[in-house]
């Protein structure tokens, strides 16, 4: 798994937003999660604990 931080306007706002989104890929799955929330920042620490929690629900066993 590997997550990536993205800066960007709120185009609400117009303030300076940060999110985070991690993906992963394997033999049988590719997946990218967004944390993001459209009125505050999100951390890598819950972009990290959303993924993980999510990845054995839609993991495809070969």
């Amino acid at each position: 798994m590997k997550c990536q931080a993205l800066k960007g306007q709120n185009v609400m706002t117009k303030k300076e937003q940060t999110n985070w989104f991690c993906a992963w890929a394997d033999y049988s799955t590719i997946a990218v999660v967004s944390s993001g929330d459209a009125t505050q920042d999100t951390s890598k620490d819950t972009a990290i604990d959303i993924t993980t929690k999510l990845r054995p629900e839609i993991r495809v066993k070969a």
